[in-house]
């Protein structure tokens, strides 16, 4: 990976689209962070799927994935990210029978939403989670 990493070009990054797929793991994590170092925002929609609210019957997925993906995501700023940041970040309405997700993924997607390009919907999220009932996403909110 790190001697991949020093190739320029859409096509190493598209190679490491493919084992991001393939990876678990430490190697998963390693991928994510090259995503945000080389900025392949055609990593988003993937990215996307990963941190997606779960049904209540559903089960989630590796918590440390889903935080590291909420930082990624923040890194890269793209725009296209918002909707499903606010919605990994605040809890779903009761009859809607979706899982909130864990606080620490809700920090992370908090946190994200901070670093994405300012728009009225993302100051207005921000301005509720900072009356979550978690204080780490109210801290995130108010960073």
């Amino acid at each position: 990976i790190e001697v991949l990493d020093n190739i320029p070009g859409k096509e190493v990054d598209m190679i490491f689209l493919e084992v991001f797929n393939l990876a678990a793991g430490r190697v998963k994590a390693d991928i994510l962070t090259l995503i945000a170092k080389r900025r392949i925002l055609e990593a988003v929609p993937l990215l996307l799927e990963i941190i997606r609210l779960k049904k209540t019957w559903e089960q989630e997925g590796r918590i440390s994935l889903q935080e590291q993906v909420c930082r990624t995501l923040g890194e890269l700023s793209s725009a296209e990210s918002a909707d499903m940041l606010i919605a990994a970040a605040m809890i779903p309405k009761p009859w809607a029978l979706l899982k909130a997700k864990p606080d620490s993924i809700r920090e992370a997607a908090t946190l994200a939403l901070r670093q994405l390009p300012d728009k009225v919907k993302i100051r207005r999220a921000l301005e509720t989670l900072k009356r979550d009932k978690s204080p780490l996403v109210r801290k995130a909110a108010r960073q």
